[in-house]
């Protein structure tokens, strides 16, 4: 076909100058003369027949070509190193890596904080990006390598898409201390006497679970509000007599930014299952597994010593 031959080191060396921004600090990065980068660069733009990185100030920024191949080359670098390593183990502690996340809004909220905290601590130089998505996307974002691992609720998957289960969660009455019905448990003529907030879909977990439980009965409930993020929760359920179905989880955290107490909820609602989702490819990758074990261990409670323990489940 006429192109030249593309190795690994190219990769690496598009990736550097994706990070970097700059050819010297890419060869920096990878321990190399600033000559073999450009040769490198030079290897790269001949085979994709685009520039991929224009000068611009002091750096290097990079073309649309570049920018829509990155997420494929960043996926094939993290498969190659881990056929060619010498060790089948990962070392967090220093490999440079990137990973993309592809989570719920519920997830974020009750995950995401303690994780980047564990994945700061354990490895200084791996990235994270995340994506906002829902059960109904989390199939497909894999199928088609837009995310590395998926977290999501009661998500629906088939082969290749393999899962572990990462806890479960009951939903709760959530209100302001100072509601009618705080200081005790009620039942659902009490619930249905109430005006309600409704927040966005936690988890990604069935729509409308409480439409669902009421439609059983012939019953509907009275939605005062409804809200697009979390954030104005807090404030707004302190200063109402509003009532928020919500997780146990969400609850507590919530419990943070307001005096706001939670009852157990008066209809039969489905049990909440947090999951973890990642593709077959990417099952016996070094990097990867370590990212899953991370996650169920942050999940779960437990420090990084306990990873032996949770070996056969990922």
């Amino acid at each position: 076909m006429g192109r030249k031959h593309l190795d690994i080191m190219d990769l690496q060396i598009f990736q550097a100058i994706m990070s970097e921004g700059n050819v010297s600090r890419a060869a920096n990065s990878l321990g190399l003369n600033q000559s073999a980068v450009s040769k490198g660069l030079s290897n790269l733009r001949t085979i994709f027949r685009d520039p991929l990185f224009i000068r611009s100030g002091a750096g290097m920024r990079p073309t649309h070509k570049a920018l829509e191949m990155h997420h494929n080359v960043t996926q094939s670098v993290h498969l190659l190193d881990d056929i060619l390593s010498d060790s089948p183990h990962f070392n967090p502690g220093s490999t440079r890596v990137h990973f993309t996340l592809g989570i719920s809004d519920y997830g974020s909220y009750v995950l995401l904080p303690e994780l980047i905290k564990l994945l700061s601590a354990q490895a200084p130089n791996i990235s994270l990006q995340t994506i906002d998505i829902n059960t109904h996307t989390a199939e497909d974002l894999l199928l088609t390598s837009k995310v590395d691992l998926c977290l999501a609720s009661d998500a629906s998957f088939t082969h290749p898409i393999h899962h572990t289960e990462l806890f479960q969660d009951h939903f709760v009455c959530l209100m302001r201390a100072g509601h009618p019905l705080a200081q005790r448990e009620f039942g659902v003529d009490e619930f249905l006497s109430c005006k309600h907030l409704v927040m966005p879909r936690q988890g990604g977990g069935a729509a409308g679970v409480v439409e669902q439980a009421l439609s059983t009965q012939g019953k509907q409930r009275q939605i005062a509000v409804q809200v697009s993020s979390l954030l104005s929760i807090p404030d707004i359920l302190e200063g109402t007599n509003l009532l928020l179905t919500t997780t146990s989880k969400v609850a507590i955290k919530l419990q943070k930014h307001a005096d706001l107490v939670f009852h157990p909820h008066p209809l039969p609602l489905p049990t909440l299952r947090f999951t973890q989702l990642w593709h077959a490819r990417n099952d016996r990758s070094a990097s990867h597994k370590w990212l899953r074990e991370q996650v169920y261990l942050c999940a779960n409670g437990h420090s990084a010593a306990d990873g032996g323990a949770i070996e056969n489940f990922l």
